[in-house]
């Protein structure tokens, strides 16, 4: 019957490599060459970390003016309780004094009246109670 022969096709596949790997190697020494290709890769480099740097930077930036109004609305809150806790108290001494008035004024005729007139518990009332 008819024979196969392995030898012209591996003949071919040789000389088809040749044919190839030639032309890849001279390419590689004229054109592409490895020293270009490092100097392309490290300015790639360069370029990126600028860009990173860049963005870290805005990124920190950002971060501080939020955090600095965050500092603000808190510095806020806390002038605004201060004072709260400044008028509560006026309120507290100045209730304080019309009660030492009102127990000054009892005479031992007159039955004792409330422990407290209707105008100061009602002027406790928003001030809440405290403990002793």
């Amino acid at each position: 019957m008819f024979g196969f022969s392995w030898m012209p096709l591996a003949a071919g596949a040789v000389a088809g490599a040749l044919a190839v790997a030639a032309p890849m190697r001279l390419y590689d020494r004229l054109i592409d060459d490895p020293a270009v290709f490092e100097s392309g890769r490290l300015k790639g480099q360069g370029e990126e970390r600028i860009a990173w740097e860049e963005l870290r930077v805005r990124m920190i930036r950002e971060s501080q003016v939020r955090q600095k109004a965050a500092q603000a609305k808190i510095d806020e809150v806390e002038r605004q309780y201060f004072i709260d806790r400044t008028g509560d108290a006026m309120k507290i001494i100045t209730l304080e004094e019309a009660i030492k008035e009102a127990e000054n004024a009892q005479t031992p005729d007159r039955p004792k009246p409330p422990a407290f007139s209707r105008g100061v518990s009602r002027a406790l009332n928003p001030i809440g109670r405290g403990t002793p």
